[in-house]
């Protein structure tokens, strides 16, 4: 009998995401934080999203978003100290909302779109 690899979470993202080129594909790298049934029991979790498309843009600290996917171990040695690394290779994404901080140049085409009119004092309210 084989054995099934599959988990899903739901946090809120601790940074932005970030692209990184594996051959000829990309993939977004991003971390979220998971709340356990206590205040204290946090879990971060790295993510691995292949080939993200649009959705990298709203990859941004703060979003709560659901996802699920199978968790990959990578174990390294360096200076003598072996070490475990685990993450999520992501198969689906869930956007959810949140407060996501906006990245500069978001914010620079929304105020750019909301600029103020011209007040000639013949505004009828």
């Amino acid at each position: 009998m084989s054995g099934m690899n599959s988990c899903s979470f739901t946090g809120h993202l601790t940074r932005d995401a970030e692209i990184r080129n594996v051959g000829e594909k990309e993939v977004a790298a991003f971390g979220i934080a998971v709340n356990g049934r206590k205040e204290e029991d946090v879990m971060f979790l790295n993510c691995d999203l292949w080939e993200p498309g649009k959705v990298f843009d709203y990859l941004t600290k703060g979003k709560l978003v659901g996802v699920s996917g199978e968790l990959k171990q990578r174990r390294v040695e360096k200076d003598g100290e072996k070490r475990e690394y685990w993450s999520l290779n992501v198969r689906n994404l869930a956007l959810l909302g949140g407060s996501g901080e906006e990245k500069p140049a978001r914010k620079a085409a929304k105020k750019s779109r909301l600029e103020e009119p011209d007040d000639d004092g013949n505004l009828p309210f």
